[in-house]
């Protein structure tokens, strides 16, 4: 019963944080509904026709402080590089052509990610998102080209000091506790991540009963539904 209430209160802030932004003029107008998705997906929902866009956003609770440091991090570079049947380049390529907006992250609590979509391009928005995080590909050259650009963050913050007296912060304060690590882990880890070390994390980390969804837009619940 706990556990339920903390969930239902964790969904409702997790809409409220971005249901009154660009799409209604007044929050008290907004009317939010918990639905279940066929497939038996709990989610939140506010329809709002006032522009042609659909946003959502989702968390899987149990993020950094429950891997490896730097793995879920890693991992959140590569969900949109390749899925399916479709590389990084083909994926990247249809993002663009019909102007989605896909991202993820990872903090020391949940894994999140959030799509923005114009409404008459549901279909093929939902369709990559599914592709994205049910069959991420992790395929080498995306890998290290991600590896890369991580590795570069590394040299960035190692000489930002605010990066520095954060982490050391949490370092002491949390001493040998999860929480006190990094989220982008160490430079040494980066180096060693696998594309199996990925799969495993994904499939560990992604589960029905640990996700929380939100959507806000123009979009019919019977619709909603049948994407989710």
């Amino acid at each position: 019963m706990k556990r339920h209430l903390v969930k239902m209160i964790a969904g409702f802030c997790f809409l409220m944080a971005f249901a009154a932004g660009p799409f209604s003029s007044s929050a008290d107008a907004l009317e939010i509904r918990q639905l279940t998705s066929p497939k038996g997906i709990k989610l939140w929902f506010v329809k709002d026709t006032n522009l042609p866009i659909i946003q959502v956003r989702f968390l899987w609770r149990g993020g950094a402080a429950n891997f490896e440091p730097g793995l879920i991090r890693f991992l959140s570079t590569m969900m949109d590089e390749g899925a399916g049947d479709l590389n990084a380049k083909a994926f990247q390529t249809r993002k663009e052509d019909y102007g989605i907006k896909l991202s993820f992250s990872a903090d020391k609590d949940n894994f999140s990610g959030s799509l923005r979509t114009l409404s008459k391009h549901k279909d093929e928005a939902f369709s990559l998102l599914a592709l994205a995080v049910n069959q991420p590909r992790f395929d080498p050259a995306p890998l290290e080209r991600m590896r890369q650009a991580l590795m570069a963050g590394h040299r960035r913050s190692a000489s930002d000091s605010g990066t520095i007296a954060s982490e050391t912060w949490w370092q002491n304060a949390l001493e040998g506790h999860a929480y006190g690590n990094a989220v982008r882990g160490s430079p040494e880890f980066t180096q060693k991540v696998t594309p199996d070390m990925l799969r495993k994390a994904h499939r560990k980390l992604f589960a029905q009963d640990n996700l929380i969804i939100s959507v806000v837009g123009d979009i019919e619940e019977t619709d909603l539904l049948f994407q989710i």
